[in-house]
């Protein structure tokens, strides 16, 4: 496999668009995708005659802010998180929605420093916040379309575009093959992509580890990871020897993303301060297990935190986005866990997790104690 990503790899450097899928997600979803800075009238009318969905561009955060590119609002008058206005060409273009206006646009994107000269809004050219970090971060379509143009050395702002049958269906795994010999265009998935990244990096580093004895269910080795995309301190408690970790029985684990008024307050039916001590009470009882906290870093966590305590109550498994699950899965690696039993009471799959090389072999259910 890492010598077929390398040959799609020389193939994006080179121009061409490759067949990029999402097999994160359960019904294994496919997207043209090619290199902006080179995109040619060709390819975009590949994607709009046999992908047939919006063309999209996925680029960084740090290119939208340098271009000041403002985020699209959406239906419940809050502003998206992902996706910026609309976006045409300034010059050399006229309606901007053919094929060859929709490729100068996609080239003026890749190369321009100053939006205002060269942008104008809106368009018909939708760009879509990749986040730092990628794929291990966040295994989603625009993190691995940008990841792709990083890892090919090519600037990193990528055109994408779902494919849809004649009929206006999502195409899915059973069409995909056939699609990709039609095109004639290789393929690659995230799950590809994650792969060839973590062979030679890494997103989060352990920079300190200490003894921690808790009231609730005695003594953990505490371990502090730092994520080396964004700064954000992550924790992870671990009962048993650390040394018998990665031995062929599942590790007990529960992955809890930061919920700051419900940690520090115990606020709601269900809070996440409840949660966390039911997780430390299952690992107590087994003699064994990992508990991770894994930190936001984001602004505004304050703010949301306390808007969604005016919203209905979340059940202590839902309060993780799923897809976010990098950071928690290679603090897993990084400490031998391979194959867990997940401390949760949801059966929703956890998307992209057998990409970090980790097995769920169980679910193992826990109440809430007021």
């Amino acid at each position: 496999m890492p010598e077929q990503v390398k040959n799609i790899i020389e193939d994006f450097r080179r121009g061409q668009p490759v067949l990029l899928i999402d097999d994160v997600d359960p019904e294994h979803t496919a997207y043209i995708v090619a290199a902006s800075s080179s995109i040619t009238t060709e390819d975009v009318c590949l994607m709009i005659n046999a992908g047939r969905a919006v063309i999209c561009v996925a680029i960084s955060e740090e290119k939208i802010k340098s271009l000041a590119l403002p985020m699209m609002p959406a239906k419940n008058g809050q502003l998206s998180e992902d996706m910026t206005v609309s976006i045409e060409a300034r010059k050399g273009v006229t309606t901007g929605i053919s094929a060859a206006d929709r490729a100068r646009t996609l080239r003026t994107l890749a190369r321009t420093k100053d939006s205002k000269l060269d942008l104008v809004m809106p368009g018909h050219i939708f760009p879509v916040r990749a986040i730092k970090g990628g794929v291990l971060v966040r295994p989603n379509i625009a993190e691995a379309a940008h990841d792709l143009a990083v890892v090919s050395s090519l600037e990193p702002v990528v055109a994408y575009c779902q494919c849809l049958s004649e009929s206006g269906e999502i195409m899915t795994g059973k069409d995909l093959p056939a699609l990709a010999e039609e095109l004639c265009l290789r393929s690659v998935s995230i799950s590809d992509l994650i792969r060839f990244r973590l062979a030679s990096e890494s997103i989060v580093e352990k920079i300190a580890e200490a003894r921690l004895p808790t009231q609730i269910a005695g003594e953990f080795k505490a371990v502090s990871f730092r994520s080396l995309t964004d700064d954000a301190e992550h924790l992870a408690l671990i009962k048993g020897d650390l040394g018998n970790i990665a031995s062929s029985e599942p590790v007990l684990v529960r992955v809890q993303a930061e919920q700051l008024v419900g940690d520090l307050l115990g606020t709601g039916e269900a809070s996440s301060r409840q949660t966390i001590n039911a997780a430390l009470k299952k690992i107590q009882e087994k003699g064994r297990g990992v508990f991770i906290y894994v930190k936001h870093p984001r602004k505004g966590v304050v703010k949301r935190h306390v808007d969604s305590l005016s919203k209905a109550p979340t059940s202590p498994s839902s309060n993780a986005n799923l897809r976010e699950i990098g950071v928690g899965a290679q603090i897993l690696s990084a400490l031998g866990a391979k194959k867990i039993s997940l401390i949760t009471n949801s059966t929703r799959d956890i998307p992209g997790i057998e990409a970090f090389d980790i097995e769920i072999v169980d679910r193992v259910r826990f109440r809430t104690e007021l």
